[in-house]
């Protein structure tokens, strides 16, 4: 008996200590009332995803006009990605240089370039005959010294804007112009102004697109 009451008076339980017991259990409570909640309509919230629909592939080729320092050169390429909503395109672009070029007129030094990356394309009412198209490519690419056997890596980033021409269901010619911005260069004689530069460009396109 005395051990009883020496336990009760050890661990009195008092109204203070019940208001803070009956809280925590208010907001534990609440916190699960919360989390039910957000797992019952979370998923009602649109997202950009949720917006895009699977509507084709394509790909092709391109053909690249460019000045390259002093002079110009034709780099050549290709691409492929998937197109969402008929007029997002999402996918993978790469260019090389068609054979050798020289940087300057004063310098027997030849190059060679080459450089790929993620494409994002939008072509605004694409199911028309004719109708404008904008991409923009970002990546990293390589500059080789032929002469010297010395490369060095570079970032670029290369938006474009053209028009493109619906010519069959599973074929679209388009035709524009851009611009390649390059950072990060080292090689000696070579740097950024070498390699930036506009450039105009044909592009052959390949492949299907349902629905409108």
């Amino acid at each position: 008996m005395e051990f009883a009451k020496a336990i009760v008076c050890k661990t009195p339980i008092t109204p203070k200590k019940l208001n803070k017991q009956n809280m925590k259990r208010t907001i534990l409570l609440a916190f699960i009332g919360v989390l039910i909640s957000a797992t019952a309509f979370g998923q009602r919230d649109e997202t950009l995803f949720n917006k895009l629909k699977f509507t084709g592939a394509w790909g092709g080729s391109t053909f690249h006009y460019a000045q390259v320092g002093e002079n110009y050169t034709t780099l050549s390429g290709g691409f492929g990605g998937l197109e969402f909503s008929k007029d997002v395109f999402i996918g993978f672009g790469s260019y090389g240089s068609v054979g050798d070029f020289y940087l300057d007129n004063t310098s027997s030094d030849r190059y060679r370039m080459n450089y790929s990356g993620l494409l994002l394309g939008y072509s605004p009412k694409a199911y028309k005959t004719l109708h404008l198209q904008t991409n923009f490519m970002v990546g990293n690419g390589n500059i080789r010294n032929l002469e010297i056997n010395e490369s060095d890596d570079f970032i670029f980033v290369q938006p474009y804007l053209g028009v493109e021409l619906n010519v069959v269901r599973w074929m679209r010619v388009s035709i524009g112009g851009g611009y390649r911005a390059v950072f990060d260069d080292s090689l000696p004689a070579v740097n950024t102004a070498n390699l930036s530069n506009a450039y105009g460009e044909v592009r052959l396109k390949f492949g299907w697109s349902w629905g409108r």
